[in-house]
């Protein structure tokens, strides 16, 4: 059965609500079973619960799909594929770069690995 493109825009309006409340009722719900036997916390209404889940999607999952993702960081690339690509003299160089930038007074630990990974290129 094919389905118009205004028939799948009505369906997700009148879905997307019920999901959400389905959710939200879930999360009230287990709140109000849990903390308040666990912790002595409050009990908390309908609204609470879908305050406390969009403040935990802020603080803890954002709203760019949520979550951790592996693969290409968002600071360009793939930076481990590049790393693993580069010849021992350019992870030196590297390495010298970012040690000089974020120092902290750390320069004997630098130049000993350095020097490690000159004498020992496949690390």
């Amino acid at each position: 059965m094919r389905y118009s493109k205004g028939k799948k825009i009505l369906f997700a309006i009148l879905i997307i609500p019920v999901v959400i409340f389905v959710f939200v009722t879930v999360v009230m719900y287990l709140w109000n079973w849990l903390i308040p036997e666990l912790f002595n916390g409050p009990v908390v209404t309908f609204w609470q619960a879908f305050g406390l889940i969009l403040l935990s999607k802020i603080l803890f999952g954002g709203f760019k799909g949520g979550g951790h993702r592996s693969g290409p960081s968002k600071w360009g690339g793939n930076w481990k594929q590049k790393f693993k690509d580069m010849s021992p003299e350019e992870r030196v160089a590297f390495k010298e770069k970012w040690a000089n930038k974020w120092n902290c007074g750390r320069t004997n630990d630098f130049e000993n690995e350095t020097s490690k990974s000159l004498e020992n290129p496949e690390k």
